[in-house]
Parts: structure tokens; sequence; C-alpha cells
């Protein structure tokens, strides 16, 4: 049965005749891969008149540069005008940026245009419909329709004179080169496209991974309920690394944005006997544009700066942002403010980082898998190693190199040795079970004065003085060993340790301003991100968590984490100059907390439910190559971050349950994800959640309903659960995913006002980056503007329920055979 999809995004009335070709194109894609990657838990639509629809998302930065080399380097060359964008645009996302001159004369950018459209529409309309693909042109570059030469090449005055297949490989050459179409090369068009119009402007995609024939073949390959063998012989969802390792060239697919996401989400469908197909209609979508990280002025960009085209609302495939050609301002006039950095927008690939997009699928209604459906993969033998994939070498460095030479910079130095096998420190419980139920974070503030010497000294000592309290030895009772209570600790670094006086190492680029929480105001208060809906409590004029380094402390009693504290105190009090009465390290701050054994909230849910398998969480944890760059020595580590924050639980406690349970995503009493809503508008929780002879989702048996499924209700998506992880199946390794482990505590403290007591959450997470959290913490869709979940609205029923008392990132160092300390190469 042909295929029956709209026009993409619904954009355009097409002819019968138009609609049917395009149909033929998507439909003769899917029967070349039908018989390599065909399965009964793909169709092409959905036979389902309830599938579920869901926006399958990444973000549209190119991924390949960054984990070929850096963020700044993945910056420059996607900037690079048409020559970055052929070569590295390929996450069915492209861009342009188009420029104009100032009053003075300055060649400057003036706005940015992003695309999703499939170029193998166009190929389609100029096909068999040169008027509407001018029509539509014209609409997109406004002011005079394009020359037919412009789009059918010079010798083309009238492409109407032309048979269907002449005009096809006249606009292919002219406008979109082969996308290694067999016919297309056959009849010689090459595979960058001669003409000007579609490199200049970005009116819709030419990269050769960017079409439809792509789109359908990783969501294909993804649709197979694929699985991997426990210990005890049982089946679970098969992880990216096995799925992908199936054959090795896919190896490199994995580490993109666009193809785990859309492979992962498929393959999740299918390992939950869920059909999977594409929703009318077919088409790549901008999902969300995260425009408040970007001010004008000091405040927002000005509505007609953003023009959202090309697609009813949800299914836009066009984006400019900037300017106008009547306006007098420029694009570098716009400011993107992320964490403390502020800087000037100069091209399309800051503007990308905050564009989400992908298609939309359907999904059937879940249904047991028969056994012989599995497709049981073995355990890799170790992780994909990104940095090591071909197109490093074979695509991205000449790239740089070229881009390098034509800028006249010298040659990179050779890449530093590699550092000794390194560890995680201690105090990251990342192996299944809990963290022990005790935490104190103690902040510690170097003297202005201290150079790297003294400060190194001084972290000897404190790490020597928790070394011995960890085996139960305190300096002062020799021969008397203490309970230990199973101390750990764990040593990290912030920006302000790397401003040390002697410092041999510079600050790692993702403790840079961009990843850092903003200060409080003055007066008190302020957001602690921009675009995030978390501020700091009114009485906050002081972040006590961004001193020079922070030890974590955990312990399984009470007594172990104070007397860690109390023995610091006394060692840093003991190093004081008699004459200026400081100390290399002082203590600046101290929050401590405690593990529930309800295993729920201050707000009363259960908490933690979906935290990272303990599987997936090295893999998010540890910072490797690519994560590290040029910061090698940080390679075996990771990044901790901190916000301490309090609950307002008079708010909270004046909810009716229903509607706390709609904020938060889940049944209050058993922890059941909820699935949609009843006609009086009353939460439904899972049904079969949870499963008979249990009474809550955190026992045993319970493990699928852990994460709730996909869902298109757009109540449900507002939920905090949601919200907190919107790329659901995609692997957690991959930074597009946004995924942290998470391993907080909870606090009570007294203070003087009524009621007499403050709660709330220290949330502590670990990962390979901080920008996974901030992301989270900014980006639309995500947590972006919104205080903990439902929509953003400061005055909604959970609009101001958290307010931020403190909060930092900061490096954990690897462990490194006879290394003093943790990090002792910044000082040592």
């Amino acid at each position: 049965m042909p295929s029956s999809f709209s026009a993409p995004g619904f954009a355009d009335e097409l002819t019968p005749g138009v609609l049917d070709r395009w149909n033929q194109v998507v439909e003769d894609e899917f029967k070349r891969l039908e018989p390599l990657y065909g399965s009964p838990y793909f169709t092409l639509e959905p036979g389902d008149p309830d599938a579920q629809r869901v926006a399958v998302t990444w973000f549209g930065n190119p991924a390949e540069p960054e984990f070929c080399f850096d963020e700044t380097t993945a910056r420059k060359l996607c900037d690079w005008g048409v020559r970055g964008r052929r070569a590295l645009h390929n996450e069915y996302c492209e861009y342009a940026v188009v420029t104009a001159p100032d009053r003075q004369g300055n060649l400057r950018p003036k706005r940015v245009q992003v695309t999703t459209e499939l170029p193998e529409y166009y190929q389609v309309l100029a096909e068999d419909d040169p008027d509407l693909l001018r029509g539509i042109l014209t609409d997109t570059l406004g002011g005079e329709p394009p020359r037919w030469e412009e789009l059918y090449g010079p010798a083309v005055a009238n492409p109407k004179l032309l048979s269907p297949t002449q005009r096809r490989v006249a606009f292919a050459r002219q406008m979109t080169g082969h996308g290694l179409h067999p016919d297309l090369r056959e009849a010689d068009v090459p595979a960058d496209p001669v003409g000007s119009l579609n490199a200049v402007n970005a009116l819709f995609m030419a990269h050769s991974i960017n079409g439809p024939d792509d789109l359908l073949y990783i969501v294909m390959f993804g649709a197979k309920p694929y699985a991997r063998r426990t210990a005890t012989g049982a089946l679970e969802a098969a992880g990216r690394d096995q799925i992908f390792r199936q054959d090795p060239p896919l190896a490199a697919l994995a580490c993109r944005n666009a193809d785990p996401a859309a492979a992962m989400t498929a393959a999740g469908a299918a390992f939950d006997g869920r059909t999977v197909s594409f929703a009318d209609p077919i088409g790549m979508y901008i999902h969300a544009f995260t425009s408040e990280v970007f001010q004008f002025e000091g405040g927002p960009v000005p509505d007609p700066w953003i023009r959202l085209s090309r697609g009813r609302q949800g299914l836009h495939q066009r984006l400019e942002f900037g300017p106008g050609d009547a306006d007098p301002h420029f694009l570098d006039d716009i400011t993107v403010v992320e964490g403390e950095s502020e800087d000037p927008l100069t091209g399309g690939y800051q503007v990308v980082r905050h564009v989400q997009v992908g298609p939309l699928v359907a999904l059937g209604a879940p249904k047991d898998v028969p056994p012989g459906d599995f497709v049981v993969l073995p355990d890799p033998p170790g992780p994909i190693r990104c940095r090591d994939a071909g197109v490093c070498s074979g695509v991205v460095r000449p790239l740089k190199e070229a881009f390098e030479a034509a800028a006249g910079q010298p040659a990179p130095p050779a890449a530093p040795p590699r550092q000794p096998m390194s560890t995680l420190q201690d105090g990251l419980y990342h192996a299944p079970g809990r963290p022990p139920g005790h935490l104190a974070l103690v902040f510690l503030r170097a003297d202005p004065a201290a150079d790297s010497a003294a400060v190194d000294g001084a972290l000897r000592e404190v790490t020597g003085l928790l070394r011995d309290l960890a085996e139960g030895r305190v300096g002062e009772l020799p021969g008397h060993p203490v309970p230990t209570g199973d101390l750990e600790f764990l040593l990290g670094f912030g920006p302000k340790a790397f401003d040390i006086p002697g410092a041999r190492v510079t600050c790692p680029a993702a403790l840079g301003p961009r990843f850092r929480f903003r200060s409080p105001l003055p007066t008190g208060g302020g957001p602690v991100l921009v675009g995030s809906g978390l501020p700091y409590a009114s009485d906050i004029v002081r972040n006590d968590a961004t001193e020079e380094f922070c030890l974590q402390f955990t312990a399984g009693t009470q007594l172990a984490v104070s007397r860690a504290i109390v023995e610091l105190w006394k060692l840093l009090d003991g190093r004081r100059d008699s004459r200026t009465r400081m100390a290399p390290l002082e203590i600046a701050g101290i929050h401590t907390g405690f593990q529930r054994d309800d295993l729920r909230s201050w707000i009363g849910f259960h908490d933690g439910v979906s935290n990272l398998e303990s599987s997936d969480r090295e893999g998010v944890i540890s910072i490797g190559d690519a994560e590290a760059g040029s910061d090698t020595w940080t390679v075996g580590g990771t990044y901790l971050v901190f916000l301490k924050l309090a609950v307002d639980l008079d708010q909270w406690h004046h909810l009716p349950r229903a509607q706390q349970e709609l904020l938060v995503g889940r049944d209050k009493l058993t922890g059941a994800p909820l699935t949609g809503t009843d006609p009086e508008g009353l939460p439904v929780p899972a049904a079969g959640c949870p499963v008979a002879g249990t009474t809550e989702v955190t026992q045993p048996g319970n493990e699928d309903f852990i994460e709730p499924g996909p869902t298109d209700d757009p109540v449900m998506l507002a939920a905090h659960v949601r919200r907190a992880n919107l790329s659901g199946d995609s692997a957690p390794d991959l930074a597009g995913s946004l995924r942290m482990f998470r391993q907080g505590h909870e606090f009570f403290e007294a203070v003087a006002a009524a009621p007499g007591f403050r709660v709330g959450l220290n949330f502590i997470s670990f990962q390979d980056g901080p920008d996974r959290v901030l992301r989270v913490l900014t980006q639309r869709g995500w947590l972006g503007g919104v205080n903990f979940g439902g929509q953003p609205d400061t005055d909604g029923p959970a609009g101001r329920l958290l307010t931020v008392r403190a909060g930092g990132t900061y490096l954990v160092p690897p462990v490194r055979d006879a290394a003093p300390y943790p990090g002792a190469e910044v000082f040592g």
C-alpha cells in the first residue's frame, strides 16, 4: 500500500501528482532498505489510529568536531562558511550566516538562517512543479523571485522546456549536489552544488547524510528488540555500545547526536513490543529554541528577531534569528548569556546549540515480545572511543588544518603524553546501592597571599589527615583508634583554584565562565542562570560554594562526618600565620545532609527513582578523551555540580494531592509514573504498577516502571520527572542526552524565622562535564524557565517552590598512582 504522507510540516499545498511523487520518494527509500533492515516492529506509517505521536529530539550542533577535538574547534570549523557546512553540518540541521556592511563599511554578521528541510523534497518540486518551487523560495528569501538560472544552472532560462529527469539533474547540479543518489552520480552531478543560492543562504539541507534515506535507515536499524543477558540470565534492553558495535563501521555513528537518539528511541520502543513508524507528515522539525539565553541591551531579544516558518505550529522547519535588513543592529549586538559568561553572538554554532530538532514518530501500544524476536547482543569489549572514529582523521582533522592554514595560525603543538592510569576518587557510589547516610560538603578558601607551594603543602596535610581518619586514626589520640564510620572523602577544584599564583595548569575549559552559576544580586536573590526558573533565595547575597576547593565527606554515621569537619578545622587553625592570623586554607562554608530511609523527599514523593542504572553510571561520570579535549590531565576524573535547594513546604503543603502528582509526574503513594489524566482531569498512574505483591515502584519487580513511557500528552510532558530526563531512551553517556548521576542528600536545619526550620535537598551530581546540568536547567522543554514542574510561570502552583542557597561546579581530578593527592599536578 503506497504511503500517504502530507507535505513536510504541512507547509505547502501540493497538487495530487506532486504529493504522490513525494510519497513515492519516501516509499522507494523504504523498499530499498527493507530487505536489510526490515522488522516486524517498524512500519512506514502507523497502522494504529491511536498510536502515540512522540517527538524524537536532539541538539542541532554538529557533534563530530567536538568529540574529535573540542567545542572551541567545533565552533570555528562549523562557522567556516559553506566549507564548514558541507563537511560538518550532518545532524539534520544546517545553518548559514547572512552578513551585511555596517555604517563604517565593516562586514558583520546580520542573522542566522537555520533549516531542517529535506533536500529530496525540493528535488521533487524542482522536477514536477518549478513554479511552486520558485514561489516557495521567493517567500523564504523575500524580494524578487530567484532567476531560473540560479535554480537550474546558467544554461536554463526556462526549466519547463526540460523533461522532469533533465530538471532533476540540472537542479541537483546547481542546488543540492548528488546526495549519494546513484542516478545523479551517473549523470556526473558533483557532490557539492555549483550554484551559490543555497550556499550563501540555508534554504534547505544539502549535506548528503541529511536526507530521508539516512533518517529511515537509522530508525529502521534501531527498531528491533535488542537485548543483553544479565548475570542471572534474564534479558534487559541493550545499551548504545552493544547496538552500535554489531558492525564496526557503525560504532562512529553512536557518537553523533542524531543517530543514537533516533535509534535508541526505536530500540526502546521495540523492546517494549511497540511498533515504530513515522507520524504524518514525515520530515525534520525544530521542536524548541531556547531564546532566553540570548539578550539584547540587557533584556530579551525582540520578538521580530525570532522568525519560525516553513510549517505549522510545532512543525516548523526554518528559523531565522537576528535583525532584519532594515534594522540598524547586527547579530553581534546580541549577547549569549551562559553561566557567568556574556559573549557576543558571532555565528550559527552558538545558536544551534540551543535548537532541538528531530522527527515525529508514532508508537503503537506495548505488547509482549515473543522470545524468538529478541536480538541478543554480546557485551562490548569496552566503551566506544569516539575520538578514534575515522571521521576525525579523514574529515575533521584535514578541515582543521585547512582552516588554520587559511587563518595563518601556527601548527598545534604535539599532543601531550598520555597520563598514567587513573581512577575516580572515592565518594562516588556508581555501583548498585545507595550512598552512605550522612554527608558534609566543606568549601575551602585560599589565602589571597598564598602561592602554589603553600597551597600544595596544605592540601598534602589535609588529605593525609583525612586518610588517617578514614582508617580510624586521630592525631591527638595516638594508639587509640576510633570507629571510622566508613568515612570517605573526595577533593574538588573550583575555577578559582587555577588562579592561585604559581599554578602550573590553566583552568579546564569545562570550568570556564559559561559553566558556572551566576552570583546572587547584591541585594539578594536573582537568577542562578539566565533561562533557568531557579532563583537564589532573597536573603542570599553571597554564594559560599564558589571557593577554590570543595571537600565531600560521606559516612555511615553523623559522628564520622562531623569529626572530619572538626579535625580539619583544628589542622587549618593550627597553620595560621602568627602575624597575619591567616592560614593557607580556611573553611568558608559547610553544608550537611542525610539519606532518607523511606526513599522519599520532603515533598512526600519517591526521590531519585529514575537515576542512572549502575551499568550506565561510569560512562556518564568519567571524563573521557573527547570530553577532556586539550585538558588531557583530567581524563579519568569527573565534574561535581552542587545546588542547595530549599523547599517551600508551606506552598507545597496547600496544593491538592492530584495537583502535586501532575507536577511531579508520579503517584504520591506508590511512585507509579503517570500516563495521563481521566475525563475529570485527575492523574492516571501506569496500569500494573506496582506489580502484584509490592506496594511501591522502588521494590523489586517494578523495574519496567522506573522511567515513564513515551507520551504526547502536554500535561505529562510538563511534569518534573519528564522535564528532568527529556532524552528518554537515548544513550546516557552521550553529552546530548543530558543525563547525569545524582547523589543528593536531604537537609534539615534550624532557623530563627517561623516555622523554626528549613528543609530541602543538597543536589549533587557527577558527570563528564557541567554542561549537562546547566543545559537541563536552561533549555526549553527541559527545566528551562521552570522552577520545578508544570508550565513556565512564577505565579503557577509550583512557580516558587525551590530557591537556591548555594551552588558551584568543581573538577574532581582522578586518582593517580604515587600522587600525594588528586590534582597534585596543578601545584606540585
